[in-house]
């Protein structure tokens, strides 16, 4: 099949096993057009084209048939079939599989491109949709990290790139100046896929892996398109096609208005705690935020410095011991402790939330003494590929134990039991899918739970079916509480999870955090920055001082709520994990620049942000910065952060802020055929007509750039 449109081409290859896709400027290829991941028994076979013993391609009828014989007996067929639609290649697939294997998965249409990325000595860069959005510049950089790429096995890590999960979007790209490549998967169902990048000796190779669990004698018929798709621009181009999808497929389902509080509409900012320890891990003994009472008056203090609401984020509270799910209740201390401190926190105009650990069971805390028995555990348990091989990596240094599968209903049952059970005491949010990044159902092969042998579509209806669950309790019904994961929720979880735990820190580690996410989802749900776990793992604290600044900014900028981690004196850390006896950020230097940017969003300027649909902004010229970091080369900032919304009202909106700790001169052509005002402060006073494209803006602080509808 060759089809094509006027800047757009895709053709196999004239033995049908790959094909070639080009741009106006740029080309990629297809090594091979299936990759087939079978199991039999617990072991997993990878069958290539080339190994498969007939390929048939119709010349002109867009349909390429791969037939792998396993025996003169048994069979595997996938027929693929390619349309152009506009400027787009359409791909489906049907698989029959007449063998004695399961077929696991299927990667469709790989794609390779030569050449390195731009921090790699090329000129491209890879669109990743991990952790809220990742810009990937090198591919050396991810080599050897935490999460350097790997081949998806059991047990499931947290950060692996399965959709739905750290990867909240079905799409990636990769962009140049001489054009780029969208991959996505429009499913509107959001089943479970692999979607990331990977090296090649040639360049790199975009892929997503699709989900299937096909039993033998089964066939599936996979009737959403995988989508190849020209990109002209940078990043924004990119989710600029997605979004498009987004809007006309109907994949999204979103909280209705009454399951959403008051606060959400609002602007507080999360202030993350212990009050027992001062880490993850090591004495557990309380510290000067208990008793709770203590807590509160902290949080009211920062209330009161930041001139905003704040929600207090509660770690290391739970009656069983810190990070040992899946039970939480009652609090440490006791319920009735804990619920005076919900009430004292309410009385003095400010909100209450818990971290729980997601899906998990723990057979021995590392932290207390404390441990749950194996049984029933084994039965509820993700469990491997080969029967009695249970085991989990999640959180090792705090527990050991299982992994839980949502599939199993004992476990929805415990889980909206639990929440239950917080949710009489009055608080307004539940971190609950803690190491579950994203809302992601971790990998099983227990039939017995009544899901299918491996991954497939169950692990996502798994998860709505919990969800419908909780949303029964009457204060979930009603909207008087909201539930989050770590990492913003994947896409077709918006409504169970519309208040997440963000994880754009850890893409430092591997380059650079982009607002992908909120490009994508912000008129319908938004996040919170995130505690900002282990950030001093990744950048070099003591060498990057405006760090934290700019990833206030970043959160700021991208439409999320910001956060501040503080130790047991209410003073602001760098993030969670990092030693609280390290030399830490001025805390009133970060509490003004967190009450600067809070008192624009509450204004007349930013009126009704929270339902914005972001924009590709106008080019910000400025200077630069080096964040240095710890394992990896430094990456090269700009001095500002720039994001552009258009309003639910129609008027439009560019953010330019200054994180450094030096004033900062902008210059951003366009502006005045763009914009009618400028402020320079969210007084009405401020606001002064627009007459030139040049500004200083102050040392931590926000030039906004409007025009009303």
């Amino acid at each position: 099949m060759t089809g094509s449109s006027q800047d757009f081409s895709f053709a196999f290859s004239q033995d049908g096993a790959g094909a070639l896709v080009a741009g106006a400027s740029s080309a990629a290829r297809i090594p091979e057009v299936v990759v087939i991941g079978v199991r039999r028994r617990g072991e997993q076979s990878i069958i290539t084209v080339a190994e498969t013993d007939s390929v048939r391609s119709l010349s002109g009828s867009g349909d390429a048939t791969f037939v792998h014989q396993v025996t003169p007996d048994e069979s595997l067929t996938v027929e693929v079939r390619a349309d152009q639609v506009g400027a787009e290649t359409h791909l489906r697939f049907a698989v029959r599989n007449d063998s004695s294997f399961v077929v696991e998965w299927i990667e469709l249409c790989s794609l390779e491109i030569d050449g390195g990325l731009v921090g790699d000595g090329g000129i491209g860069t890879i669109v990743w949709p991990w952790n809220e959005g990742a810009l990937i510049e090198s591919l050396s950089d991810r080599s050897g990290s935490w999460f350097d790429y790997r081949e998806i096995q059991y047990p499931s890590h947290g950060v692996d790139s399965i959709y739905p999960g750290a990867i909240e979007s079905q799409f990636l790209a990769y962009c140049s100046p001489a054009g780029g490549f969208y991959l996505g998967a429009h499913d509107p169902a959001g089943r479970t896929k692999m979607i990331d990048f990977r090296a090649t000796p040639r360049g790199v190779e975009l892929v997503i892996r699709h989900y299937l669990a096909i039993g033998e004698g089964e066939s599936l018929h996979v009737e959403y398109p995988t989508v190849i798709a020209p990109v002209s621009g940078d990043w924004h181009a990119a989710a600029e096609i997605h979004r498009r999808w987004l809007d006309s497929s109907g994949h999204l389902v979103v909280p209705e208005e009454q399951e959403l509080p008051d606060w959400y509409a609002e602007s507080p900012i999360v202030v993350a705690f212990p009050v027992r320890g001062t880490h993850d891990t090591g004495d557990m003994a309380p510290n000067r935020l208990y008793p709770l009472d203590r807590a509160a008056a902290t949080v009211d203090e920062i209330g009161e410095a930041t001139r905003s609401q704040v929600m207090a984020l509660l770690m290391h509270w739970e009656g069983t011991a810190p990070w040992a799910p899946p039970f939480v209740w009652p609090p440490f201390g006791g319920a009735d402790a804990f619920g005076a401190f919900v009430d004292d926190v309410h009385d003095r105009g400010h909100l209450a939330g818990v971290y729980c650990s997601g899906l998990g069971w723990t057979l021995g805390s590392n932290l207390l003494d404390y441990a749950l028995p194996r049984e029933p555990a084994t039965a509820m348990a993700c469990a491997a590929p080969t029967p009695g091989d249970l085991r989990s990596v999640i959180c090792t240094d705090q527990r050991s134990g299982l992994d839980l599968c949502a599939g199993s209903p004992a476990v929805r049952d415990i889980i909206t039991d639990q929440v239950a059970k917080m949710a009489s005491s009055g608080i307004d949010y539940i971190q609950l899918m803690d190491q579950n990044h994203g809302g992601t159902s971790y990998f099983c092969y227990e039939e017995s739970h009544g899901h299918a042998y491996g991954p497939s579509d169950w692990t996502v209806d798994a998860v709505r079916e919990m969800g419908r669950g909780i949303r029964e309790i009457d204060d979930v019904a009603q909207g008087r509480i909201l539930l989050g994961c770590e990492s913003a929720a994947a896409d077709t979880f918006l409504r169970d999870f519309a208040f997440s735990d963000a994880r754009f820190n850890l893409i430092y580690e591997i380059g650079h955090p982009i607002p992908l996410y909120q490009y994508l989802y912000h008129e319908h749900v938004h996040n919170f920055m995130g505690n900002q776990v282990n950030i001093h793992q990744f950048i070099d604290i003591g060498r990057s001082p405006d760090n934290l600044f700019l990833r206030l900014a970043h959160s700021f900028a991208a439409g999320d709520i910001m956060t501040l981690t503080v130790d047991d004196e209410g003073k602001v850390v760098w993030g969670w994990g990092v030693p609280w006896s390290d030399a830490q950020p001025s805390t009133p230097e970060v509490i003004a620049f967190v009450a600067a940017l809070n008192e624009w969003r509450s204004s007349a300027f930013l009126d009704h942000f929270n339902g914005a649909r972001m924009q590709a902004p106008l080019a910000v010229a400025t200077t630069t910065n080096t964040l240095f970091r710890v394992s990896n080369p430094p990456l090269t900032m700009s001095d500002t952060v720039s994001t552009r919304w258009t309003l639910p009202d129609g008027g439009d909106r560019q953010l330019v802020i200054n994180y450094r700790s030096i004033p900062i001169e902008v210059t951003i052509d366009g502006a005045s055929a763009a914009f009618a005002w400028s402020a320079v402060e969210p007084a009405a006073a401020s606001r002064q007509p627009l007459t030139g494209v040049t500004w200083t803006i102050p040392p931590q602080s926000m030039l906004l750039l409007g025009s009303d509808a």
